[in-house]
């Protein structure tokens, strides 16, 4: 237990969520004016994720890779490569480069016609955290909709967004449907 709390402790868990408050700094260093910040309900792919609300009704999600973050740690990067042979999905090595990839690949898609959220703001803070804040409606995701729900026009605008990732050779890496969110227009 006690080298188990140790190799935590130095390298770090993917189970680790900065504070709300350190977030709202954080956004406020990149610009963003939020004045409420809390986590998301849904976490996934060892990022922490959260939604702001700025004083004129402004709402974004935010993701914080921070040290924690699972899918940025070097070490898990090396022992996947020398054990693989491959450095996995995201190659990137750190929280900056990660966070650059995320948003211009955002970028690459909604110039090819996917329908994504807008990138607002992407950088690291002197935390040493690396934030992506988009305008991602909060909208419920297709896996959360009940079966009544999904008619073949949503199931349509779904394999036209997934057609228009391919047409541009875009991989999204986990398309599934916990990861399309439902709005008016589609997904």
């Amino acid at each position: 237990m006690g080298v188990g709390a140790g190799v935590r402790l130095t390298f770090g868990s993917s189970a680790g969520f900065p504070h709300e408050q350190r977030v709202l700094a954080d956004l406020r260093a990149l610009g963003i004016d939020a004045v409420d910040v809390w986590r998301d309900q849904d976490q996934r792919g060892g990022v922490a994720r959260y939604r702001a609300v700025g004083g004129d009704g402004a709402s974004w999600a935010v993701a914080v890779y921070g040290r924690d973050a699972r899918d940025t740690q070097l070490l898990a990067r090396v022992w996947r490569t020398l054990w693989y042979r491959d450095p996995g999905p995201e190659a990137s090595v750190t929280r900056r480069a990660q966070v650059e990839h995320e948003g211009l690949m955002m970028f690459a898609a909604a110039r090819a016609g996917v329908p994504v959220p807008a990138v607002d703001a992407a950088g690291t803070t002197a935390t040493g955290d690396a934030l992506l804040v988009t305008t991602e409606p909060d909208a419920p995701t297709l896996a959360s909709l009940p079966p009544a729900e999904v008619d073949d026009a949503l199931l349509a605008a779904a394999w036209d967004a997934a057609r228009a990732l391919r047409a541009a050779r875009i991989g999204h890496g986990h398309l599934n449907t916990a990861a399309l969110l439902v709005t008016r227009p589609g997904v």
